[in-house]
């Protein structure tokens, strides 16, 4: 199930999530998605991972597995 939420808390490769929906209900830590991406040019064609660039307060599309405590971060989202 995909949701709509923001960031309140922050670690380095997870983070809680509000979702106003549901009565602003937090979440647990969820996982952040790293994306593996190929450098061209002058980084010499190695294989890089990116991740989101979230802080406090971003808006987020969270994919959740099995209620609000397990799933993952996939995307920044528009405003809410």
């Amino acid at each position: 199930m995909f949701r709509k939420g923001y960031i309140s808390e922050l670690k380095e490769s997870s983070a809680r999530v509000t979702f106003p929906d549901l009565n602003n209900t937090v979440s647990g830590w969820l996982a952040i998605s790293e994306f593996k991406v190929k450098c061209t040019e002058s980084c010499n064609n190695t294989n890089c991972t990116a991740t989101l660039d979230l802080k406090i307060g971003s808006s987020v599309i969270v994919c959740l597995y099995d209620g609000i405590n397990s799933g993952i971060i996939i995307a920044k989202g528009s405003e809410i």
